[in-house]
């Protein structure tokens, strides 16, 4: 059995599956044209040059800050890096399994302008049962979760992943894309 995500319809049951029985997981293909149309949204937005709040403008108190165009990049590493701070005993593998796809879900959902490779690798993390290390305790953001679920979809991003494990071995970057065959 395999669960096709489309970010509409994840059941408690299929969770359970994936969380605990390491049932794999896979993108349905109505989600990933909601995906890709999403995502060429902001290729529009960039491309033209409009102000579009966290694309190319900083965040909170910084929402009026333009950010030029060749340092777009830069900015969506800085948030999901700025996020992923947190201390405490590490989530159990099950934990880590669920918000890893709770998180797949939420972006299957073609909503947010993520490329479809981004849930693609969150479930090539689960189907070889490659998971991030996520700290129990977050200390940023306005949701004590969002810590966790950027760590949870920190590994594929340019930033330095202090620790990947598959519950024997722990990896940098490098070596966790090698184990997912990336």
């Amino acid at each position: 059995m395999i669960v096709k995500l489309t970010g509409d319809d994840l059941s408690f049951e299929q969770l359970y599956e994936v969380s605990l029985n390491g049932t794999e997981a896979s993108l349905a293909a109505e989600a990933r044209a909601r995906m890709i149309a999403s995502r060429a949204v902001i290729e529009k937005i960039v491309a033209a040059e409009t102000t579009a709040y966290g694309v190319n403008t900083g965040f909170g108190d910084l929402a009026e800050v333009r950010i030029s165009s060749d340092q777009i990049r830069t900015l969506q590493i800085n948030l999901v890096r700025s996020h992923a701070c947190g201390v405490g005993a590490s989530l159990t593998e099950p934990e880590t399994r669920a918000i890893i796809l709770l998180r797949a879900n939420a972006l299957a959902k073609g909503l947010s302008g993520v490329r479809p490779v981004l849930v693609e690798t969150l479930f090539a993390m689960l189907n070889r049962r490659v998971h991030p290390v996520i700290p129990s305790q977050g200390s940023v953001g306005a949701s004590g979760s969002k810590p966790r679920s950027e760590a949870a979809s920190r590994p594929r991003s340019a930033c330095i992943v202090k620790s990947i494990s598959d519950n024997s071995r722990r990896w940098g970057t490098r070596g966790f894309l090698a184990a997912i065959d990336w």
